[in-house]
């Protein structure tokens, strides 16, 4: 038994031995790694980072952060930035930003950031491979941050793809967006080396893209820092001036007497308050829609915080009814973000004073809410049960911008609204508060109260008001939506009018399933036209040819694939080259004209919609005139007259993309539409004249005159293509243009409804 037990002795020790001299070969291991990177790099800089590498894991494993500084120094090695630097440098630094800057401590948000360019830079490493090593959620968060690069499609198309994937991933992951608003300020920080142009172009993303994101994770000294790089390499000049204008106000006084009047009248409370001013930031000088800056952008130059040493929040509005007994407030600009906290966490009473005669924001806290105000979510980003509630919030916002299925550029802009103060505040009628963006709609409150809700809007009482779902709100407005059963009816106008991204994409998801739906019809249409050419019947679509072929292409059904064809994203030749190995210049006397030309397909309008169909502007088509063709695409039909060369010039243009559009004139349409359009060169006296002559062309609504540029603007309502024809036809003959501004089922700009 004696003995049995010296031989466990024996074995715990010689197991303790081993576990020692394995702790000593990895520290050996460390110590050998950071003195290799430190002959090329100043580690001194980089302390939290060492710090974290050189921590013993909790569960007795390898120090997963070491082992990715490890597998990043190994795969980047012999790789230069532009600078002439190590590559290896710039991950580093990265990942310092996060644990330093940030004063985060999640082992798997740091190593991802170190191996952040891997998989980018190192072809033969796969997010597969880094989940291998490093873990499902480590390959998560480097997938998210890899770029797109795909050769056969245009720079601005893989932009826009690499933004949408960085996006949806974030809405799963929103780590992924700390690392990358990190690398951001790095790039931005080593910018020089750069050419001119690439320079312009990395400081209008980091405004448009990366500071907005900072905004919205409550990244708040994060989101300055990356305005402040930005806009002194976008607009070196400008951004020098201002400065020195900030410089020269701050040493006048001003700043200081603002400051002196708010501590005394202080002093008669029972607490200490200390009196803070802050110059402003150069992003309250930038111009979003004018992409420039201004120093009339802001309304001052300067900021007060008044901070309360108590934990106690009634003391912040005995400070407000203080501060407001010696300055006159601004008539509705309290903002009482203490008992409504924005969703980030931020807390504050803000007022806007008048001393002479300028406006000046004072904000209100205590010292918790400006720890809160400073670091923002940041101070409980590891501690997810803190933030539940918030991450949620952005994770929804994150998705609607990913699922936004319209341009590009709206894509982006839907990211730079995010960095838009909730300047408006509206109430329901049970008093709940409500912040929203200036120039929000009534459909951007329906949807910020509930999806539903925004989804069956059919309209709104405002202030007792019977108003449209696109009337702007305004301060201190009470509104209550009334909805319907089915879904309400949305036109493309209104989704530029939503001021919320949430607004905006849930709108924009409505047209494109109307949009959907019409190519679905149009696009079954064109295949049996294509069948038809080669004598092919409805059968192909039953067969196991098609079904094979959808398989291979990833198609789900039938009514997916009919979408495609009406989009012209799949070819109809495509398709029966593929299935009935038929080639598009096989059978030429069903598929040729006479003069052995291509036939183009028909596509035959009975009806227009205003979402589906546009007319150009290039060469002014009108509905129910001459030779017109069609170009067709996921936003519906683009219309042009058969001679314009315009539309050739478009991006991915081919002839077999091309349809031709005939006139359906004897169907009358189901509802009548409101046209409003421009007459050019022309004298009222002329129009009159010239609509006397002719009869049943349509009801006009008004007729104004606009003498400083000659033109007579119409709006009229026609109820079929015959009708359009004859009312059109009379100033085509005459040799006048005429151009469609817009047109719809209803007048244009009708915010306010009669009940």
């Amino acid at each position: 038994m004696e003995e049995h037990i010296r031989d466990n002795d024996f074995f715990v020790k010689d197991m303790q031995q081993h576990a020692d001299d394995e702790n000593k070969s990895a520290k050996d291991n460390q110590q050998l790694l950071l003195k290799e990177i430190g002959e090329q790099l100043p580690l001194e800089n980089y302390s939290h980072l060492i710090e974290m590498c050189c921590r013993k894991s909790s569960d007795g494993s390898d120090n997963l952060i070491f082992r990715a500084l490890k597998f990043a120094y190994e795969h980047h090695a012999g790789q230069v930035r532009k600078s002439g630097e190590p590559y290896i440098n710039h991950p580093i630094a990265v990942a310092e930003i996060i644990a330093g800057d940030m004063g985060l401590k999640d082992p798997e948000l740091i190593a991802a950031t170190l191996l952040h360019d891997i998989v980018e830079d190192v072809i033969s490493l796969t997010p597969g491979s880094i989940e291998k090593r490093f873990g499902k959620n480590v390959a998560n968060f480097v997938d998210g941050c890899t770029k797109l690069k795909m050769m056969s499609l245009d720079q601005s198309i893989n932009k826009d793809m690499t933004y949408q994937k960085l996006i949806s991933m974030a809405s799963r992951n929103p780590e992924i967006l700390l690392i990358k608003i990190a690398d951001r300020i790095h790039n931005m920080q080593t910018i020089g080396f750069l050419k001119e142009h690439k320079r312009q172009r990395i400081a209008q993303e980091t405004i448009e893209v990366y500071a907005p994101l900072a905004e919205k994770l409550g990244l708040f000294s994060i989101k300055r820092r990356l305005f402040e790089l930005a806009l002194r390499h976008r607009f070196p000049k400008k951004s020098k001036r201002l400065l020195s204008i900030l410089k020269n106000f701050e040493a006048s006084g001003e700043i200081a007497e603002i400051r002196a009047q708010i501590y005394r009248a202080c002093q008669i409370l029972p607490f200490d308050v200390s009196v803070t001013g802050r110059l402003k930031n150069l992003y309250a000088f930038y111009s979003s829609r004018k992409k420039t800056l201004d120093i009339h952008t802001a309304e001052n130059l300067v900021d007060f915080t008044v901070i309360i040493e108590s934990s106690d929040k009634l003391h912040c509005y005995s400070t407000l009814g203080v501060i407001n007994t010696i300055f006159s407030p601004v008539p509705k600009s309290i903002r009482d973000y203490i008992a409504n906290p924005k969703i980030n966490g931020y807390r504050s009473l803000h007022v806007r004073i008048t001393y002479k005669d300028k406006r000046y924001l004072i904000k209100i806290r205590t010292s918790e809410m400006e720890r809160v105000a400073r670091r923002g979510l940041l101070l409980h980003w590891d501690d997810r049960d803190q933030i539940h509630e918030y991450r949620k919030v952005l994770m929804e916002i994150l998705k609607s911008i990913a699922e936004y299925e319209g341009s590009p550029v709206t894509r982006k802009d839907m990211i730079g609204q995010l960095i838009e103060d909730d300047k408006v505040f509206v109430y329901t009628p049970q008093g709940d508060i409500h912040y929203l963006p200036e120039g929000s709609i009534v459909l951007d409150f329906a949807y910020k109260v509930h999806t539903t809700l925004g989804d069956r809007c059919r309209y709104a009482m405002v202030n007792k008001q019977k108003v449209t779902p696109a009337f702007i709100l305004d301060d201190g407005d009470e509104v209550e939506i009334f909805t319907s059963n089915r879904s309400s009816e949305i036109t493309a106008d209104i989704e530029g009018k939503c001021r919320t991204p949430k607004a905006r994409s849930a709108v924009n998801k409505k047209l494109q399933k109307k949009r959907d739906l019409y190519s679905r019809n149009i696009g079954r249409d064109i295949m049996t036209q294509a069948m038809d050419r080669y004598g092919l019947d409805d059968q192909l679509f039953k067969s196991s040819a098609l079904s094979d072929f959808l398989t291979y292409k990833g198609i789900e059904n039938l009514e997916q694939f009919f979408t495609s064809i009406g989009q012209f994203r799949l070819m109809p030749g495509e398709v029966l080259w593929e299935i009935a190995e038929i080639h598009p210049r096989m059978k030429k006397s069903r598929s040729t004209s006479s003069g052995g030309e291509t036939k183009r397909f028909l596509l035959s309008l009975s009806e227009i919609e205003r979402d589906v169909h546009k007319f150009s502007q290039c060469c002014n088509p009108l509905p129910g005139m001459g030779l017109c063709v069609g170009l067709l695409s996921i936003n519906g039909v683009s219309l042009h007259r058969s001679h314009c060369e315009k539309y050739k010039e478009r991006r991915g243009f081919s002839e077999d993309k091309i349809v031709d559009v005939t006139w359906d004139l004897k169907t009358s349409w189901k509802r009548d539409l409101i046209f409003h359009i421009l007459i050019k060169k022309i004298s009222l006296r002329l129009v009159m004249e010239l609509l006397s002559k002719i009869s049943h062309a349509g009801h006009i609504h008004s007729i104004k005159e606009s003498k400083m540029r000659k033109d007579i603007s119409v709006k009229v309502s026609f109820h079929s293509f015959e009708q359009s024809r004859t009312f059109f036809s009379c100033f085509e003959n005459a040799n006048y243009t005429v151009e469609i501004v817009e047109y719809g089922k209803t007048l244009f700009n009708n915010s306010f409804l009669n009940f």
